[in-house]
């Protein structure tokens, strides 16, 4: 599974709920001049991409612009569920003079902090992800695991076991802009072809692993595809095709 990523280009100025994947999770965000902005008079908002990912996952956004105001906040959220009264999901959330990790849940407490929070005003352009991964959420800034904040970098919770991924916000802004929003699951199966090997029709080899073979046309021949996986993927993920040599134009077919 590749990550989805959107980077609100060919959407008009409104609410970004209805525009692309996105779906309602809390009040209204917005989208202005092709970025996603906290504006929501003074209230909190989140927005879901409606995406299916595994339980294990992560959302990233790339903070463009950061006014000079006060808990104005904007971050990536992951396991986000709900809509309005029944809104729940965890936070990376980032304002000009500090940035949580923590959690929403609208039918409880609503939001609350894990660990330490960061004072340090955050620059243009630094890239904040959130991954969870079981019971263990990580923040990461630019690439490196933001020790700022949670108890250095990493916060532990069992509420959320499962949602999807999406943005969450405060303020009255607008005052925090975001961009190339990214979200995928943690533990994508890889596939990778090791090798091949012909066989004969009985089961054994023709020469040795990664040796093209010559065979007349009317002889029964097998052909194993070597592939090293990571994980389970489903055989779904890997399909043998062939088509007609010399032939540029000529269909690629599958072979059931």
């Amino acid at each position: 599974m590749a990550a989805y990523t959107d980077n609100f280009n060919t959407y008009s100025d409104g609410v970004l709920v209805g525009k692309g994947s996105w779906i309602s999770g809390l009040n209204t965000m917005r989208v202005i001049d092709h970025e996603v902005v906290e504006y929501t008079d003074d209230d909190n908002c989140a927005a879901i991409f409606d995406q299916e990912l595994d339980n294990d996952q992560y959302a990233q956004i790339k903070l463009v612009l950061i006014n000079n105001e006060e808990d104005n906040f904007l971050g990536p959220i992951v396991r986000a569920s709900g809509s309005g009264g029944t809104f729940k999901c965890y936070f990376l959330i980032i304002a000009y003079n500090v940035q949580y990790l923590g959690k929403f849940d609208a039918t409880g407490s609503g939001w609350s902090s894990f660990g330490n929070a960061d004072t340090t005003a955050p620059s243009a352009n630094d890239i904040f992800k959130l991954e969870v991964d079981g019971t263990t959420l990580t923040a990461y800034k630019n690439g490196s695991v933001y020790t700022a904040v949670g108890t250095s970098g990493v916060a532990t919770d069992s509420d959320l076991s499962s949602g999807k991924a999406g943005l969450f916000g405060y303020g009255w802004g607008p005052e925090t802009y975001g961009d190339d929003f990214e979200c995928s699951a943690l533990n994508v199966p890889v596939c990778e072809q090791e090798g091949f090997q012909f066989r004969k029709d009985n089961g054994d080899n023709i020469g040795s692993q990664d040796e093209d073979a010559e065979v007349a046309t009317e002889t029964n021949t097998r052909l194993r595809i070597l592939i090293d996986a990571t994980d389970d993927p489903s055989s779904a993920a890997a399909t043998l095709q062939y088509r007609r040599v010399g032939d540029p134009d000529s269909e690629w077919r599958n072979i059931e």
